[in-house]
């Protein structure tokens, strides 16, 4: 896994996470663009309106919701095809997600819940309009059609919002679309499910996609990275935010800070009403691996509780370094909600530094 900033989120996560890519979903739709045709959003299916804009919209074209918010002429930009998943693209898609996610939900029904401890976590990148949609894109309306997780769904896209400064909703943003695969993803397999509208134009510069899109989404998707796991939980908690680690006279010292309050909405009025915002009251240490995976933990309350609280400690002697160099820090509210977990290593070199071994 390339990793230019020797960040050690990313070598942890290589090593917990198996992270599936699909680079394109429309190809023949980018061929378009590429040979200068613009605004394309279909595919390039010529039995669809031959004459004038062949092709049909395939963010319309699965199953869930399929025939909503979508248009059964041929010649609109938002076709949705003769039937649902008429499309291989649409198919190949599907069949692939059947190989990475189990189904979790309990039934079919629109009122049926995924379980609070679902794992996976997929999201559909588009351009663009600066956006993170949550399901049942679909079903329109207004509260009462939103999906049954949409509370939890909701806290972890805004704390996607507030790394990208996206606005994020359901009904409130954009007009219903049905068959999407966002939708079709939360539906079948009960994995938490997102749009992210990239962006400011349907074709951002490079340059510009270098200097201001790919910084932030790339913090949003390592963020979905490290939620995958439990996404309807642990997003909840607090994100430690700064995490530093010194050997000091042969015990380790850690300082970091924890934050309760990294959500943001935009002008969106959806539930739930408030951020579940609270005091940090402890911090959670283990080496060598995360807490979900085994690790030990050692609990550390913090002195002054406050929503956005720094801490400093020294581990108890006895507290050997693992050979990974690995410290793995989360943060607890008064609430008795977990964060996710952020590590920092200490160098080797660290551990001898008055240059004996």
């Amino acid at each position: 896994m390339r990793n230019p900033e020797n960040d050690p989120d990313l070598a942890w996560l290589a090593d917990h996470r198996e992270i599936h890519i699909i680079a394109q979903q429309n190809p023949d739709g980018r061929r378009q663009v590429e040979q200068g045709a613009g605004l394309w959003r279909k595919n390039h299916n010529e039995t669809a309106c031959p004459a004038f804009t062949p092709g049909v919209d395939l963010n319309r074209n699965s199953p869930f919701l399929w025939g909503n918010g979508s248009s059964g002429n041929a010649c609109s930009e938002v076709y949705r095809g003769d039937q649902a998943s008429s499309e291989p693209e649409t198919r190949a898609v599907q069949d692939y997600l059947a190989t990475v996610f189990q189904r979790q939900r309990p039934g079919d029904g629109l009122d049926d819940p995924a379980p609070d401890d679902a794992e996976g976590l997929f999201v559909s990148l588009h351009s663009f309009s600066e956006l993170v949609l949550l399901p049942w894109d679909g079903l329109g309306g207004q509260n009462e059609n939103n999906a049954p997780n949409h509370d939890q769904l909701t806290i972890l896209g805004r704390r996607f919002g507030f790394l990208t400064d996206y606005a994020v909703g359901r009904w409130q943003l954009l007009p219903p679309a049905g068959g999407t695969m966002t939708d079709f993803a939360y539906a079948e397999f009960g994995v938490a499910s997102y749009t992210f509208e990239v962006g400011t134009t349907f074709m951002q510069s490079c340059d510009s996609f270098e200097a201001t899109l790919w910084p932030v989404n790339f913090q949003a998707l390592k963020l979905a990275a490290k939620a995958a796991r439990r996404p309807f939980l642990e997003p909840a908690g607090p994100a430690i935010t700064a995490l530093s680690a010194n050997l000091e006279n042969g015990r380790i010292r850690i300082t970091g800070i924890a934050d309760d309050t990294r959500y943001f909405r935009g002008n969106v009025t959806e539930p739930p009403t408030d951020d579940p915002i609270a005091e940090v009251v402890e911090i959670r240490i283990t080496a060598g691996l995360p807490e979900s995976a085994g690790g030990k933990p050692l609990l550390f309350a913090i002195d002054s509780p406050a929503s956005v609280a720094s801490f400093e400690f020294v581990l108890p002697d006895g507290v050997t370094l693992p050979v990974n160099g690995r410290l793995f820090a989360s943060a607890v509210d008064s609430l008795g909600r977990t964060g996710l977990p952020r590590v920092v290593e200490l160098a080797e070199r660290l551990l001898f530094a008055d240059g004996f071994e």
